[in-house]
């Protein structure tokens, strides 16, 4: 992507972050996101089409944790959030020299954390007949109890799947 040095400043509440990383991965993009809400920071690493390293910040310091990335989508579909794009500093002088222009965005902008960079731990292999059966067993327990109460599980259940629809189509019942 020639002259990117950083764009600051996006906004949740009109930027997708989701479509974003997918377009940054599919241009082949190396580079840093940054996402900071009122209650959640997160730092993305991009290395071209590669998967993208998710830090995440607690108690002071970004860690990897498995499953970043998708809390970071999650916290990103809130508005308010701002997302910042950092391009490394030698990949921008290769692209200016490439493509001499005029940036018109701050090229002063520099990273304001220096995050350091772990291979992402091997994932364990799941048992999905085992996963099936304890989710099975869980929904199983919860409609017992709220038939219990006196309600309908299949009235909640619907009302949920109807205000989840909007973020996860698949479970639109309409």
């Amino acid at each position: 992507m020639p002259n990117i040095k950083s764009f600051q400043s996006l906004s949740t509440d009109y930027v997708n972050l989701a479509g974003l990383i997918r377009h940054l991965r599919e241009s082949q993009f190396a580079g840093q996101i940054q996402f900071v809400s009122a209650s959640y920071e997160a730092a993305v690493e991009m290395r071209g089409s590669d998967l993208p390293i998710v830090l995440e910040r607690s108690s002071g310091e970004f860690t990897a944790a498995a499953g970043a990335l998708e809390r970071l989508l999650v916290h990103a579909r809130e508005p308010g959030g701002t997302i910042t794009i950092y391009e490394p500093e030698e990949q921008a002088k290769q692209d200016e020299q490439k493509t001499p222009s005029t940036p018109a965005h701050d090229d002063t902008a520099t990273t304001p954390f220096d995050i350091p960079v772990a291979e992402p731990s091997p994932v364990a292999v799941t048992d999905w007949a085992d996963l099936l059966d304890a989710a099975g067993k869980l929904i199983a327990g919860v409609e017992r109890a709220i038939e219990f109460g006196g309600s309908s599980f299949e009235n909640f259940f619907r009302t949920a799947r109807i205000e989840l629809g909007d973020d996860y189509s698949f479970l639109d019942p309409t």
